[in-house]
């Protein structure tokens, strides 16, 4: 998954939807790079889906855009769906409810 949330909202709202279905959803970082306003950050995200038998841990890599001030203007996330779901003792290719 290749996934890019833009703004406050956006940005929140990955964060409210990772809530609603994963239990004790967390990220670990390992490290972190920045190139001038970008940050990049790689991670492990953790949790238990709450429609699965097991927990979950995978690897991910975020990529943060920074503006003139600092602040996070984008936030894209990149790991296995496939990955969590079969690691999570689910079907790879099941689809996540809609929120």
């Amino acid at each position: 998954m290749g996934i890019t949330f833009r703004g406050r909202q956006e940005i929140s709202g990955w964060k409210a939807r990772a809530d609603s279905l994963i239990a004790d959803v967390h990220v670990t970082v390992r490290t972190t790079h920045r190139h001038g306003s970008r940050i990049t950050v790689e991670a492990v995200q953790a949790g238990h889906l709450k429609a699965a038998p097991k927990a979950f841990a995978v690897p991910m890599t975020t990529r943060l855009d920074l503006d003139a001030h600092g602040r996070i203007v984008a936030d894209e996330d990149h790991h296995s769906l496939a990955t969590v779901l079969t690691r999570s003792g689910l079907p790879a290719d099941r689809t996540p409810p809609a929120s």
